[in-house]
């Protein structure tokens, strides 16, 4: 009689944590399936079941500020926690200019014509780093003439362009380049360039 009721008490508690292992697995199951919590609860990991539909941002390079309270805990000796994302503002401006001119003629005498372009456009960028700026200008000219002594002809060009780092320092190129030609062949030229480095 002893025996069975040893055997009897074996069994049952075999069977109880079968149920209890059992339980556990079930726990565990719902866990990975069921929905975020709601609240701004912490989640350790996530896993997305759908394909995500991607596209850009309205209105980009905007400070951005989230703040996230995890305070819906029930033990309240735990302190809020505050969480803020700050997206940095990047400052970025541009300007360009341009201005054409030309003008012909013609008389009894001759033939008269001349034309002349000018252009200039700066950029600047403000970052983490420091700012990074550039800045170009650039003219061009020329003229022609057609008489009873000859042609003659003229053009000239000239460029210049600037660089400031992020480190302070300030890069500078110019350039320039003329001609003029008359009735016996060339008669004059003139060419040159410069470049400099200057710390701001």
């Amino acid at each position: 009689m002893k025996v069975f009721i040893v055997l009897f008490i074996f069994i049952g508690i075999n069977l109880i944590e079968a149920e209890g292992d059992d339980s556990n697995i079930a726990s565990q199951h719902n866990i990975q399936t069921q929905s975020l919590p709601a609240g701004n609860i912490a989640v350790d990991e996530v896993v997305v079941e759908s394909s995500l539909y991607i596209k850009p941002k309205p209105q980009p390079q905007l400070r951005r500020t989230r703040n996230a309270v995890f305070g819906e805990f029930s033990n309240s000796l735990l302190p809020l926690v505050l969480h803020r994302r700050v997206k940095r503002q990047f400052g970025q401006t541009q300007a360009v200019a341009n201005a054409a001119a030309n003008q012909n003629s013609k008389t009894n005498g001759g033939l008269q014509s001349s034309a002349a372009n000018a252009q200039a456009q700066a950029f600047n960028a403000q970052g983490p780093s420091g700012s990074f700026g550039a800045s170009s200008a650039g003219t061009a000219t020329q003229s022609l003439s057609i008489n009873s002594q000859g042609t003659q002809n003229a053009a000239g060009a000239s460029h210049s362009l600037n660089f400031n780092l992020p480190n302070g320092q300030s890069i500078n190129f110019a350039s320039t380049n003329s001609f003029a030609n008359g009735p016996a062949g060339n008669m004059a030229n003139s060419r040159g360039s410069a470049v400099s480095v200057n710390k701001v």
